[in-house]
């Protein structure tokens, strides 16, 4: 049996971005707004990821009230991303 605890912890002002470098994790999986991918905003939360050798996968597919069909698809591209 596997599990997972997603204890939240909010930083913000100033260089929170920067806080990313220190996670203590060898991967992370990000959901994002279509548009911070089509724009290269994404790049300002990767950039830290990378700076730290952290591996990343972005998602993408998402929409504003999303049906459960695209719940879906999300918790299947993250499950997918967990897998060994």
């Amino acid at each position: 049996m596997r599990s997972s605890n997603l204890k939240t912890t909010i930083h913000f002002e100033g260089n929170a971005l920067a806080h990313l470098a220190t996670l203590k994790y060898k991967s992370v999986f990000i959901i994002a707004d279509p548009f911070l991918v089509s724009s290269g905003l994404i790049k300002s939360v990767t950039k830290h990821l990378e700076s730290a050798h952290i591996e990343y996968k972005v998602y993408s597919d998402v929409v504003p009230d999303p049906t459960i069909d695209k719940v879906v698809l999300g918790v299947t591209a993250l499950l997918r991303e967990m897998s060994p």
